[in-house]
């Protein structure tokens, strides 16, 4: 029987006025990681490819490539391939998760390309250059269109309700960004506080999962530990038992992986949960990664999902999705310490949605 933490709603309020974070629902944040294979809750840098579905709450720099199918599963569900709240340079939606394509843009949108049957929502302007609009590809726009031919006229629409202020795209995504905030701070609260099994200090020896219950496991690694430069991580899950998810909760704030991890056996049972960093730079890596604090840089693919504040994302993210088991939310609640130290870092997320809801559509 697992360590349950309890804590009751006084002793909730006696340690902030703010009550944001209390409103997330780990499950839903877990839901998000499942059928998301990418989560930015701000901006976004990059050039590469997404195998799965992805949210970026901020701008996006750069031109990733979305929905390019992978040898890994996800969770099948009715969000767009791709969904941008602020502005971004550039995308190509491929068709390999399946038709009708969906990009939905609050700002401004431009160098944008569908391979395959599909619409594109824009709450600012749309530069619709090289797109070649038509009767399988349309473009719904708030306030512009640049870059169109006569004869693109018919698939292009004036929507002024996309450029709303309250209830327009910009807004919605907003919101969707806010709650994402929460979901997922929630989700990383729960996980930290959960009962660990033991402490990882070096990666010489396989993880024991003899005191593991309810298909799942929790350890925690140190900050040393993970950035060992002699580090081999695949060694901890040399027992990793079938069927059997993991949570690692490492420590600390400012975090660059040492060593190696090659196992495509963790990609979907295996969630890295940062809950204390706002930095965390990778080479290669395999499971899940939640730091929805940190600003993440990588240098090699990522096979897992993904959920950050921001991504400076020099390689891949890949499928599959996590695919692990529900029980790991369904009963830990942080410490009141523990909601202290995150509701002033997710009220600063909160406080820059809000801004960014708020202020003008403009591309730069």
């Amino acid at each position: 029987m697992r360590h349950i933490v309890l804590l009751a709603a006084a002793a909730m309020a006696a340690v902030s006025p703010s009550t944001a974070i209390a409103k997330g629902n780990a499950a839903d944040g877990l839901q998000a990681m499942r059928e998301l294979n990418l989560i930015v809750l701000g901006d976004l840098d990059t050039q590469q490819h997404i195998q799965g579905k992805a949210f970026v709450g901020g701008n996006v720099k750069g031109r990733p490539v979305v929905a390019q199918g992978g040898s890994q599963g996800y969770r099948a569900s009715g969000r767009p391939q791709l969904t941008v709240g602020g502005n971004i340079e550039g995308f190509t939606i491929e068709r390999n998760l399946g038709e009708p394509l969906m990009a939905l843009v609050g700002g401004n949108a431009t160098g944008m390309a569908l391979n395959g049957v599909g619409t594109v929502q824009v709450g600012g302007t749309a530069n619709v250059a090289n797109f070649n609009p038509g009767g399988s590809k349309l473009v719904q726009y708030g306030t512009g269109v640049t870059g169109g031919q006569v004869q693109d006229a018919p698939y292009l629409t004036l929507t002024p309700g996309l450029a709303d202020p309250r209830n327009g795209l910009a807004a919605t995504i907003a919101a969707q960004t806010t709650k994402l905030a929460e979901d997922l701070g929630v989700l990383s609260m729960q996980l930290s506080s959960l009962a660990s099994i033991s402490t990882i200090t070096a990666t010489t020896t396989a993880l024991d999962y003899a005191r593991a219950a309810d298909g799942y496991a929790v350890f925690t690694m140190t900050a040393a530990a993970f950035q060992d430069q002699n580090a081999n991580f695949d060694a901890l899950f040399g027992r990793l038992p079938a069927g059997m998810t993991t949570i690692v909760n490492v420590l600390g704030d400012t975090l660059v992986q040492g060593g190696n991890i090659n196992a495509t056996a963790l990609n979907q049972t295996v969630i890295w949960n940062f809950a204390q960093a706002t930095s965390i730079t990778t080479k290669g890596w395999h499971g899940s990664i939640l730091a929805p604090l940190a600003t993440l840089t990588n240098t090699s693919a990522i096979e897992g999902s993904v959920a950050v504040k921001a991504f400076a994302m020099n390689g891949e993210v890949h499928l599959g999705t996590f695919a692990g088991t529900d029980a790991i939310v369904a009963s830990a609640v942080p410490e009141p310490a523990t909601w202290a130290m995150m509701l002033t870092g997710f009220a600063l997320i909160g406080a820059a949605v809000r801004r960014r809801r708020r202020a003008a559509i403009a591309f730069v």
